[in-house]
């Protein structure tokens, strides 16, 4: 099944091949370089299962790029990227919760989205699960 770009049909067979396709799995889509025009194809590969592709629309939505900041939806896409294993979902979303961004301000799941990026290959994440997890009460320091 070809997509239509405003450039060209692009076969499946070629999809690797074309620029600007990004081939995520068995799944392949178009990213033109506007953001706006981005966000769509972000949508359509989350609603598909690919964690990173939620990952970038909650950046997309926590930044205001190409679309109205929207903190409830930047929390959302952050916890679906998270729960299907990117880092930097992981990431976002503890920063969420240690900002109080669009939830209730729990250091306690910050600490611990923190700890699933790091476990993810975040390193960033990994000094932010270590001073978070110092921060914490002795009774509030256990595992979800």
């Amino acid at each position: 099944m070809p997509i239509s770009t405003s450039h060209a049909t692009v076969s499946r067979s070629h999809a690797a091949q074309a620029p600007g396709v990004v081939v995520m799995g068995s799944a392949w889509f178009t990213i033109s370089v506007e953001p706006a025009a981005a966000i769509p194809f972000y949508d359509q590969a989350c609603t598909w299962g690919y964690a990173e592709a939620c990952a970038n629309l909650a950046g997309h939505y926590a930044s205001g790029t190409g679309i109205k900041a929207d903190p409830t939806k930047t929390l959302s896409f952050s916890k679906k990227a998270c729960a299907w294993g990117s880092a930097s979902g992981c990431k976002r979303l503890g920063a969420l919760y240690l900002g109080g961004i669009g939830v209730a301000k729990d250091v306690s799941c910050a600490s611990v989205s923190f700890r699933k990026a790091c476990a993810g290959g975040d390193p960033g994440a990994c000094d932010l699960a270590h001073r978070e997890a110092a921060e914490l009460p002795a009774d509030t320091k256990t595992t979800k």
